[in-house]
């Protein structure tokens, strides 16, 4: 039987969740799949337990620790399938994630990348996040704004089309919007309103810890795609981190602060789950202050409006 769909995953000192997020892909309601495990240099046992799993479904690659943005790459380049599927160690996926997605894809050729909804898993308690938006227009525009408007989790993309544009541009964190800005030039994005994905929050998630280099990327990201659509060519990365470096003291204090929102958000988003709602009130509001662009783009989302 060949493979439909690809799922990579890309395997950092997971250990503790890897068993679920390898089952969830395993419980998968289509048959016709391969799970390619990247570990990206764990040194928790992660690699030994991915190599223990015995369903031949399930294959293994080593790779040095450079990032989920090059271990990304690598399954792109070991997959067997047309449709490439992006899974986290330490996610969970719905049991239909695969079907929905590639039946889906089948349907919409012009789509090249697509993602859908998701919710928060903090400990055995499920968060819904705010509305994405959907369609590839409002996408683009939220990612250019320097807003999350796709899962990279959820997404299932085209192959061919990921070679067209030389897969990750970055070897590790903030490499997924750049991916996504690059595959908006070769076809549409569109984002799946089900929830198919489960989203593990936790204090060693890269987005938390590495959340100022992210954001650096994010703005490169950005940058290469304005650079495109005006015909200009690409800043270097030397050029941009020379005028990152730069800027006056006001963006280098709204960057911050908007780090500092992203850090509350997600503190809220925990208390939520434990059910503490007056705290996470209580935590939101200073982030609402540090950030109104992000606390403007959350508000719309809620509203559908975005």
């Amino acid at each position: 039987m060949s493979e439909r769909v690809s799922v990579i995953m890309p395997s950092y000192n997971t250990r503790q969740y890897l068993p679920e997020a390898i089952d969830s892909i395993l419980a998968q309601t289509m048959e016709d799949f391969e799970l390619i495990v990247v570990d990206n240099g764990s040194t928790d046992g992660s690699q030994d337990y991915a190599r223990s799993v015995s369903d031949p479904r399930v294959r293994v690659i080593t790779e040095r620790s450079r990032g989920a943005g090059h271990a990304t790459n690598a399954g792109i380049t070991a997959s067997r399938a047309s449709l490439l599927a992006v899974m986290d160690s330490d996610d969970v996926a719905h049991p239909d994630r695969l079907k929905i997605q590639a039946e889906y894809m089948d349907a919409h050729p012009d789509v090249v990348l697509l993602g859908a909804g998701f919710r928060f898993l903090v400990g055995a308690a499920i968060v819904s996040p705010p509305r994405q938006p959907q369609d590839h227009d409002q996408i683009r525009r939220a990612i250019l704004d320097g807003r999350p408007a796709m899962h990279n989790p959820s997404t299932m993309f085209r192959k061919d089309a990921a070679f067209a544009i030389g897969g990750h541009h970055f070897p590790g964190p903030g490499a997924d919007c750049d991916f996504f800005l690059r595959m908006s030039d070769v076809g549409k994005l569109h984002n799946l309103p089900d929830v198919l994905q489960f989203y593990r929050l936790h204090d060693q998630m890269t987005t938390v810890v590495r959340v100022l280099e992210v954001n650096r990327i994010l703005a490169y990201g950005v940058a290469c795609a304005k650079a495109r659509v005006e015909g200009r060519s690409e800043p270097s990365v030397a050029e941009f981190d020379k005028e990152w470096s730069q800027r006056s003291f006001l963006p280098k204090a709204r960057a911050r602060a908007d780090c500092r929102a992203s850090a509350l958000y997600r503190r809220a988003i925990r208390l939520r789950a434990e059910g503490k709602w007056l705290r996470a009130a209580v935590v939101t509001a200073p982030a609402a202050l540090l950030s109104p662009n992000r606390t403007l783009w959350h508000i719309k989302r809620q509203l559908r409006l975005v």
